[in-house]
């Protein structure tokens, strides 16, 4: 049983933050799908040498230095 079920809310509001809380699951998939293609770009031999020396650089991380 999930904490939304929980809690004593109107149907509507539960319903509300159910759609939401589906599109948080979907964007976080998604981000998570997307750092992957960008870490696997990062090690291919076009934009390796590139990558790690742009990262190297302070507030620089992995979906920046891509």
């Amino acid at each position: 049983m999930s904490v939304l079920e929980t809690m004593k809310l109107r149907a509507p509001i539960k319903m509300s933050l159910d759609v939401l809380l589906g599109e948080l699951d979907f964007l976080t998939q998604r981000l998570r799908e997307v750092e992957k293609c960008l870490r696997d770009l990062s090690e291919t031999k076009r934009h390796k040498e590139a990558y790690a020396r742009l990262n190297t650089h302070p507030g620089v991380g992995e979906i920046t230095a891509m």
